[in-house]
């Protein structure tokens, strides 16, 4: 059920997608990064830096789609539609931007992903970043 869960959570990013448009700047956010084809898209989006002209929506959109994959990941395992249960466990709360930020960490050390659907990216960090400890937990392929 987990390739369901990954198409499922692609498609709120792409309901989440933001046009927008400013001009082009080296190293900057582009219009590109908003449509979340890879991972290095959400890469872009979570690393913009305060000067950027696409700041504010590349970080609503970053911490949106975040958010959003949270959420449906927790209605999914609610429902025991993940085989083999949860992909991660956090023993406490982690905020939208500390998630992001741990992601964004994981994604620059690992740019093997970076062309893969940022969904299977945020698995891949979420399930080394805090793994379950209970042997009937969904394995991520690395």
């Amino acid at each position: 059920m987990k390739t369901g869960w990954l198409a499922a959570a692609s498609g709120v990013g792409l309901l989440m997608t933001v046009a927008a448009a400013a001009p082009d700047a080296v190293g900057a956010t582009t219009e590109d990064d908003f449509t979340l084809n890879t991972t290095h898209d959400l890469v872009d989006l979570c690393s913009a830096t305060p000067d950027d002209p696409l700041h504010d929506q590349a970080k609503e959109l970053c911490l949106g789609y975040v958010a959003g994959v949270a959420h449906l990941h927790r209605y999914l395992v609610s429902q025991k539609r993940l085989a083999g249960g949860p992909v991660a466990c956090p023993t406490q709360t982690v905020s939208r931007d500390a998630f992001a930020r741990e992601f964004v960490a994981w994604a620059n050390a690992h740019t093997q992903y970076m062309n893969d659907p940022a969904i299977d990216t945020i698995a891949r960090a979420a399930s080394d970043k805090y793994p379950c400890a209970k042997s009937g937990s969904s394995k991520v392929k690395k």
